[in-house]
């Protein structure tokens, strides 16, 4: 006869150890929790952070002078610009079709025949000139009369004002023609240069298009003129003036930099106001105060980043 013989069931000193990792693993994430609303809490009610802050700049448009063919040399959103560096070359290719052309080609016109007109007086004068010569030898032999000599005087006296009048006239025809020129040089080809140091934010005008005058062909952003600009509640007003240090904290990686207030205006999304900044505020900026932030910081982007136009940062000021 056989007995069965009941296994022993294990006791709990095995999961023991798993009960009381759970508990501790608990204990410490509700601290964890208890520890950030406290954090949060004392950030709340110590230090005013904007609901919304980037970083912006204005952007200046290049506009063609002229009309033509537009002619770029490795110029594409993102490339360093330096002050004076040609950006761009504008060729009118219908110049001939122009008023300045049809003036130019009237005065070259005029020139030839002063010029004609002027050699025909020079080559004429000394003949004149000497026959007057002769008529006062004459007359002071008093063998021509009085008025036969006051006949040959006027005349040389006309040949001579003549020929001065068509030598005026050529010398000023020259240098009007030298006017239309040094004009028609700047109607027929333009180089346009960089107005400072900055980086191309971007080219509506692809190479090789043609372009009407004061059509934009770039736009640039200038290194020294990136900003903050920072969106709070209304009920902050007060507490932001014109030349107040703040503090302004990358998101990324939570660097912090340092910047002055340079104006404060209130009515955003109420008060229609012009905008040329990269970066536009949206209709999350309605019914708050708007700060205008200069970096006093050294910009941590590079030109290649666009010098960070576009980052959400974190504009913060300990509450007074």
């Amino acid at each position: 006869m056989h007995m069965q013989v009941k296994a022993v069931p294990k006791t709990g000193r095995s999961s023991s150890p798993r009960r009381t990792f759970f508990r501790t693993f608990r204990l410490i994430l509700a601290a964890a929790l208890l520890a950030g609303l406290a954090f949060l809490g004392w950030r709340a009610a110590t230090v005013v952070v904007s609901d919304q802050a980037y970083i912006n700049a204005e952007i200046t448009p290049l506009r063609a002078p002229i009309a033509g063919a537009l002619r770029m040399t490795n110029v594409a959103p993102g490339a360093v610009v330096d002050a004076g560096t040609t950006l761009l070359q504008i060729d009118n290719t219908q110049f001939a079709n122009t008023p300045m052309a049809s003036e130019l080609n009237r005065m070259q016109e005029t020139i030839e025949r002063l010029r004609a007109e002027c050699e025909e007086a020079d080559a004429r004068l000394p003949k004149i000139e000497q026959i007057y010569q002769r008529a006062a030898v004459m007359n002071r032999e008093k063998l021509m009369s009085q008025v036969q000599f006051m006949e040959e005087e006027v005349k040389v006296t006309s040949a001579r004002s003549s020929a001065a009048k068509r030598r005026e006239q050529l010398e000023l025809a020259e240098k009007r023609r030298a006017a239309l020129e040094k004009q028609a040089s700047v109607l027929q080809s333009m180089t346009v240069p960089a107005p400072f140091d900055g980086v191309v934010w971007a080219a509506p005008v692809q190479d090789g298009a043609f372009v009407q005058p004061h059509e934009t062909t770039l736009q640039l952003i200038e290194a020294k003129n990136v900003r903050v600009d920072a969106y709070l509640p209304e009920r902050h007003a007060g507490k932001f003036r014109v030349g107040m240090q703040v503090t302004v904290r990358l998101l990324d990686d939570q660097r912090v930099l340092q910047g002055r207030v340079e104006s404060v205006r209130a009515g955003v999304g109420r008060v229609p106001v012009g905008n040329s900044g990269a970066v536009a505020p949206g209709e999350f900026a309605q019914r708050r105060i708007a700060l205008r932030v200069r970096l006093e910081s050294e910009n941590p982007f590079p030109a290649s980043e666009f010098f960070g136009v576009g980052r959400s940062v974190a504009l913060e000021l300990p509450k007074q």
